[in-house]
């Protein structure tokens, strides 16, 4: 999924009146946001992947707009692209973040000491819950592979600094867990 910003002229968006345009800030430049684009991509991701992008929105809706989880796993947009197996395990990584999300966020405090787990991007923080959670409560999942997936997601949805980060984060993690 690209990210990108809805520009001006894009078909989708009305025309502003003239006394509305005027008490507007500057306009930035953007790129259009082909949704199409964005559910192609979406459909050709593996089904682990597919469901840890949905976990990450999911957390990310609920962290900063604080909107009820089974509100966040009900949109149809991703009940329509993902699979019933895809959305389970999406599903449990969601259940099993919030449901140790206490300790997650002191295990990033102590790795991660200089940035605050609540200063930290949401999308950092919480790709971060979600590979820990992976990495050291279920078994289901090979550590490398959620690592590698959290960064993969990091430089997707990321800042520029943020595969670093979750890697650098992660490997501690990895480090304490003795693989």
């Amino acid at each position: 999924m690209s990210g990108r910003l809805p520009s001006a002229t894009s078909p989708h968006l009305k025309p502003l009146s003239d006394n509305v345009r005027g008490a507007l800030p500057t306009p930035i430049e953007a790129q259009d946001f082909p949704v199409e684009d964005d559910l192609a991509d979406f459909a050709e991701c593996s089904t682990r992947r597919k469901a840890r992008t949905i976990a990450i929105a999911v957390l990310y809706e609920m962290d900063v707009v604080r909107h009820p989880v089974h509100q966040c796993l009900a949109w149809d947009l991703y009940r329509e692209a993902a699979r019933p197996e895809t959305m389970e395990f999406a599903r449990s990584l969601v259940e099993g973040v919030r449901q140790h999300l206490v300790q997650l966020d002191e295990r990033i405090h102590r790795l991660a000491p200089a940035w605050p787990v609540s200063q930290l991007s949401p999308v950092d923080r919480n790709l971060l819950r979600t590979a820990i959670y992976e990495v050291t409560v279920t078994t289901t999942t090979p550590p490398k592979a959620a690592i590698n997936e959290a960064v993969e997601l990091a430089k997707l949805y990321g800042g520029e600094s943020s595969p670093r980060f979750i890697n650098g984060v992660l490997g501690s993690v990895m480090e304490q867990a003795g693989h």
